[in-house]
C-alpha cells in the first residue's frame, strides 16, 4: 500500500512539473510574447511599437495563402501597416529550408519573419488550416485573436482591402 501511495505521489508530482514547464497559450489582455527573428534576408526584427498586428502561419498551405494575398497587392502592405508576418519553419528540415524554401522566399515582395524554435507554437492558439492574427494595442497587449482560412478572412481581420 505504501509503495502504491509513493508511486501515485511521484506520478502526480511529475505531472505537475511537466505542466508547469508548459507555457500558457496567449489570450486577450496579455502582452504579446517578445521575439527577435530573422527574415528571409537574415535581418533581425524585434517585436516593438508601432506593430499593431502579428500574422502567424504554422503550415505550408496557410503560408501559401498569405503569400498569395500579399503578392496580389504588389507592395509590402504588411510592413506599411506595421504588421509582422511570422512563418513557423521549425518543423521543416534545415537542409530543405536552406536549399529551397528560404531562397524562394527571397523572391517575395514582402518580409517574412522565420521562426525556427520548435517550442514557439506552444504559446499560441493554433488552429489547423488557419492563419492566426493577433491584434495589439500601443503597449503590445493583445486586443483580439482572430483566425483566417482564406485571404478574404485575413484581410477582414486586419482591416485591409480584400484580395
Amino acid at each position: 500500500m505504501r509503495g502504491t501511495l509513493l508511486m501515485c505521489a511521484l506520478w502526480l508530482g511529475l505531472a505537475a512539473l511537466a505542466q508547469a514547464g508548459t507555457p500558457a497559450v496567449l489570450a486577450v489582455g496579455q502582452t504579446m510574447p517578445s521575439y527577435t527573428l530573422k527574415d528571409q534576408f537574415d535581418t533581425y526584427h524585434t517585436l516593438a511599437a508601432p506593430t499593431h498586428a502579428v500574422v502567424l502561419s504554422f503550415e505550408m498551405e496557410v503560408s501559401k495563402m498569405i503569400n498569395a494575398y500579399l503578392a496580389g497587392k504588389g507592395k509590402d502592405v504588411f510592413t506599411e501597416q506595421h504588421i509582422d508576418y511570422i512563418s513557423d519553419i521549425a518543423p521543416m528540415p534545415a537542409l530543405i529550408s536552406k536549399m529551397f524554401a528560404v531562397p524562394k522566399m527571397k523572391k517575395y515582395g514582402h518580409i517574412v519573419l522565420l521562426n525556427r524554435d520548435d517550442a514557439f507554437h506552444t504559446q499560441f492558439p493554433v488552429a489547423k488550416g488557419k492563419a492566426l492574427i493577433v491584434l495589439l494595442d500601443g503597449d503590445l497587449k493583445v486586443t483580439a485573436i482572430e483566425q483566417a482560412a482564406t485571404a478574404a478572412e485575413l484581410a477582414k481581420a486586419l482591416g485591409l482591402d480584400a484580395p
